[in-house]
């Protein structure tokens, strides 16, 4: 079922387009990622969601109703903001049953529910506590109890995480995916950090530049994307440009400077062809025999387990490798190394 759909948002700001026909939709029960670089449309996109910006085209719907012109206040959508926009003079309790106690629910409703939620975010032994005193991994549970407790349609989250340092985001990360499972409340959440989005995603969109590029699962996002900007925005990529020599069988054979490189067929390219083909630092083998490149290792970067690599080819390419640590130690031989990519492995962009 869809919660959420977008039809033809299209929005300018005196001149500037900041949103060009977007159109996506949102299931029931999913995680569904808005991601981009900053300036590409997704907090605009959010505002017109939420009701405080009016799109210059296109539709809003909720549930199969058409909330375009229907204020704010009227459309059960939650929010968690990347500040956290708590109430410093009221209680951890206070600020999550605040919403009910505007509405005037009845108390023991108000005590039952507050007490639920408070249990499901884990911040029952701090319900008498002030924000001041909490962590910013508590504040940011308040902030979504707050949320959640209004039983909304739909939860925006906009870079909720963003103000946490590394490892509180990586908890955080687990936290907002357990909390949805057990709430199944369908989430919105905008954000420029691939990780979260890899991490926690069920679907993913791509923007840039105010257009939708690409929709899926962080799984084909990654592995099939659209374009040389996504591959790039999702992580690193080594990209050669090429020319189709023949395709035969299985095999696209391309040319480029460091010779030939055989790539799985598929449809829409042609013989003389000019294109680009890119391949991801971890997705290398070696003792192969197929696709075969060779460089010095020009610089090494421990992380851990994984080494990063930088080789460079006698014609003066430069690669991203990542491998195991102990794998390093067997392959590095006085400081050249021999690697091949599968040609399954191979991305081709025109």
């Amino acid at each position: 079922m869809e919660i959420l759909e977008l039809k033809g948002i299209s929005k300018k700001f005196d001149r500037l387009e900041v949103l060009k026909n977007v159109s996506f939709s949102v299931e029931e029960n999913e995680i569904f990622f808005i991601l981009g670089p900053s300036g590409c449309g997704k907090t605009t996109l959010l505002r017109i969601i939420t009701g405080f910006t009016p799109p210059d085209s296109g539709k809003v719907m909720l549930s199969g109703r058409d909330i375009t012109n229907i204020p704010p206040a009227n459309r059960n959508i939650g929010m968690v903001f990347q500040n956290y926009a708590l109430w410093p003079h009221l209680s951890v309790w206070k600020n999550v049953s605040y919403g009910l106690e505007v509405k005037k629910f009845p108390q023991e409703i108000i005590r039952k529910k507050t007490e639920k939620v408070l249990e499901i975010t884990k911040l029952t032994p701090f319900k008498g506590q002030f924000p001041s005193k909490l962590s910013g991994g508590q504040q940011q549970r308040v902030a979504l109890a707050r949320a959640i407790i209004m039983e909304p349609n739909l939860l925006l989250l906009d870079e909720p995480l963003s103000n946490l340092d590394a490892r509180l985001r990586e908890e955080m990360r687990s936290e907002i995916s357990r909390i949805q499972r057990e709430t199944k409340i369908t989430m919105l959440y905008v954000t420029h950090d691939q990780k979260e989005a890899m991490a926690m995603g069920t679907r993913i969109a791509v923007m840039n530049e105010g257009k939708l590029i690409q929709i899926g699962t962080p799984v084909q996002i990654y592995s099939e994307p659209a374009d040389k900007f996504t591959a790039s925005f999702l992580g690193d990529i080594n990209i050669l440009k090429a020319e189709i020599r023949s395709i035969n069988g299985k095999y696209i054979e391309a040319i480029t400077t460091e010779g030939p490189l055989y790539l799985t067929k598929k449809p829409g390219y042609e013989r003389g062809q000019k294109v680009e083909i890119g391949f991801r630092p971890e997705n290398v083998f070696y003792g192969q025999e197929i696709n075969i490149i060779t460089g010095r290792v020009t610089q090494i970067e421990y992380q851990g387990g994984i080494v990063k690599l930088t080789v460079t080819t006698e014609k003066g390419n430069r690669f991203q490798l990542r491998i195991f640590s102990g794998d390093f130690k067997n392959i590095n031989q006085k400081g050249k190394i021999s690697f091949s990519v599968s040609p399954d492995d191979f991305i081709i962009f025109t």
